[in-house]
């Protein structure tokens, strides 16, 4: 007897409309509720459709004693969707945690259990489903995670700023400071901050240290610093973005150096990160200008799906100075808490996060977030004491502090 269906980890519900599901859970006091990491972090995938699977949505509860799933399929193929479309909504699988799930998938194959849909990430961690429906009424699946040990002396991460953010003779913050532990800079480019000469300057800051430079475009609100969404329809949004974005470019040439990745800034950024059609608006507008580009999203929202569907290349995001939501987004600033002060707390969180993969919570268990880059915000008052410690942290950890573009 092996101990492959001994630990349940989770139940996942297949359901027609993930958000009012979750609201219903809410309503009886289950809650809270994160979205589940990218499926496309899977670099081996057998699977009936892969197309079907990646249309997939997750949402998890982590309950004290298991973890409950809500899966919403997309329109396209998947043993999700003939579930849901045959049997209605209900239980699809039971999940079980194995410490090695290739090993785990051998022995249930030995057991004479047929597999049915299989997936790995590159550290061999991972999923297996087992069609048991006919004999048992449920899929089975057993899984492994990497969230319980994870050597940081093999980590690579890239380590970022807002930096340009000011306005003629108005300076914010000292970006020759905190460049010099930076690894990439996301330069405003005209919108919430920045002009021709400030953007000149800090680009040419960041190519005499070999710093990789992005746009950071945002709302054109100098007041409100980007931070307030101004109405305008999607596809004025794109073409702000793009104004913005070619004009860092331009002057880029100028400065000795090149633009390789757009991060929208503030609100749009946020709006980004939780509303598709932006995402997919600001996403399209950066494809049609320039290819070879890429996105800097925060992990696990719309922004960094809406780059992957559309083949554009997208790193995702961390930040060190900012508190999280369940469903994986930035706590609003204006509620207390938001913004986190303390370098050293800041490193510390960021050391526990590195080794577990799970970010702390306001409101909530830890969730799961995926991290190319970390971001420093370069206007806070101790920004660069914050970056510095930041960097000495992850150094000391074992982690190789380099772009993401590397």
């Amino acid at each position: 007897m092996t101990d492959l269906f001994r630990k349940l980890h989770h139940i996942c519900v297949v359901v027609h409309d993930i958000d009012k599901a979750q609201a219903w859970y809410e309503s009886i006091g289950i809650l809270p509720w994160a979205t589940y990491p990218p499926l496309s972090e899977y670099e081996e995938l057998e699977v009936p459709s892969k197309n079907g699977f990646l249309s997939l949505k997750y949402r998890v509860c982590n309950m004290p004693n298991i973890q409950i799933q809500l899966c919403e399929p997309g329109p396209e193929p998947s043993p999700q969707r003939t579930h849901l479309e045959t049997k209605g909504e209900g239980v699809f699988h039971m999940g079980f945690e194995v410490p090695d799930a290739d090993l785990a998938e051998a022995q249930a194959k030995v057991q004479g259990l047929t597999v049915m849909m299989r997936g790995r990430r590159a550290n061999r961690t991972g999923f297996t489903y087992y069609d048991s429906v006919q004999e048992a009424g449920v899929n089975l699946l057993t899984r492994a995670t990497d969230h319980a040990s994870q050597n940081t002396s093999q980590l690579k991460i890239d380590l970022n700023s807002d930096l340009g953010e000011g306005y003629g003779p108005w300076v914010m913050g000292d970006d020759a400071q905190i460049l010099d532990c930076l690894t990439s800079a996301n330069i405003a480019c005209g919108g919430h901050a920045g002009d021709p000469e400030t953007m000149f300057k800090t680009l040419r800051l960041a190519a005499e240290r070999g710093v990789q430079v992005g746009a950071h475009p945002g709302y054109a609100d100098r007041e409100g610093f980007g931070r307030r969404v101004i109405p305008m329809s999607p596809a004025e949004i794109g073409r702000l973005v793009v104004a913005q974005v070619g004009s860092l470019m331009a002057i880029a040439q100028l400065a000795g150096t090149r633009v390789r990745y757009v991060k929208p800034h503030g609100a749009m950024g946020n709006l980004a990160a939780a509303d598709a059609t932006v995402a997919h608006a600001i996403v399209s507008a950066v494809r049609v200008l320039d290819p070879s580009l890429a996105l800097l999203a925060i992990s696990g929202t719309e922004l960094e799906l809406a780059a992957r569907e559309q083949g554009v290349a997208v790193f995702s995001e961390i930040y060190a100075d900012r508190a999280y939501q369940p469903n994986g987004q930035l706590v609003p600033r204006k509620q207390p808490g938001a913004v986190i002060d303390d370098a050293q707390e800041a490193a510390d969180r960021l050391a526990i996060y590195l080794k577990t993969g799970l970010m702390p919570v306001v409101g909530g268990e830890p969730i799961a977030l995926k991290a190319d880059s970390i971001c420093v915000h370069g206007d806070s008052p101790n920004a660069t004491e914050m970056a510095r410690q930041i960097r000495a942290r992850l150094i000391a950890e074992g982690v190789t502090v380099t772009s993401f573009l590397s």
